[in-house]
Parts: structure tokens; C-alpha cells; sequence
């Protein structure tokens, strides 16, 4: 009985803390993404997405790309360009 309930307890937890990560951008505003960087190019970076986990490549300046790095958390404000690419605006930690 006591091993079951810690199974229930331990699935629970996991569930709670799985769900956390999918509101992370919806709470945040328009046109704003958080995530962990995956790689960082000469003209842009991806971010793999907090709350769908899918990687997102956001267009920034040399300035931004020189203080990135892979792994780590940020939370990106952009706008999207007339072709449709997403432009990193505001970059924060």
C-alpha cells in the first residue's frame, strides 16, 4: 500500500512539473518566447521552445550573438519580419 502511494505521489509530481514549462511562454505576453538556447550562428540563434519544445530560430544582432551561448535560459521578446522570420527585439535572462 505505501509503495503505491509513493508511485501515485511520484507520477503526480511529474505531471505538476511537466505542465510547468507548457504555460512559460502563454503567461508571458505577445510576442514573447522562453527556452534554452540551442546553437548560436553569425546571424542568428535557435531557442528551443519552453513550451512546445520545438527549436524557433530568431535573427539578432552581432552585439546579441556575441554574449550567447548553447544551454543557456532566456526568455526572447521579438517581432516577425515581412517574410515572415522572427527578429529577436529584446533578449533577457
Amino acid at each position: 500500500m505505501k509503495k503505491q502511494i509513493i508511485v501515485a505521489g511520484t507520477l503526480a509530481l511529474a505531471l505538476v512539473i511537466a505542465a510547468v514549462p507548457a504555460v512559460a511562454c502563454e503567461g508571458m505576453g505577445d510576442n514573447v518566447h522562453a527556452g534554452v538556447v540551442k546553437s548560436v550562428g553569425d546571424r542568428n540563434f535557435v531557442l528551443i521552445d519552453a513550451s512546445t519544445g520545438s527549436p524557433l530560430t530568431f535573427e539578432a544582432g552581432t552585439e546579441t550573438l556575441m554574449v550567447l551561448r548553447p544551454g543557456e535560459q532566456l526568455k526572447v521578446q521579438y517581432a516577425t519580419d515581412e517574410k515572415g522570420r522572427l527578429q529577436a527585439v529584446r533578449v533577457g535572462r
